[in-house]
């Protein structure tokens, strides 16, 4: 499939660029950086997505473990 954009000259400069030193055609460029953009903002929902769910769950310490750290670190000697 072809699309049309229009970049500023600067980024089209940059991409030409790299896409000279990689070896690759600026198609190949385009695609593979909207690829990676397009996978990050995936590990961004599921980021999003896990914050939900675990802004439901109490998080706070458990009462006893925070008290045997407190005794132990009473003998630790710093």
């Amino acid at each position: 499939m072809e699309i049309a954009i229009t970049l500023p000259n600067e980024v089209i400069n940059r991409a030409e660029e790299t896409a000279r030193q990689l070896g690759i055609s600026i198609n190949e460029l385009c695609s593979q950086a909207l690829n990676r953009f397009l996978e990050s903002e995936g590990e961004s929902e599921i980021t999003r997505k896990l914050n939900e769910i675990y802004s439901r769950i109490d998080s706070s310490p458990d009462p006893v473990l925070t008290q045997m750290q407190f005794v132990t670190l009473d003998r630790e000697e710093w």
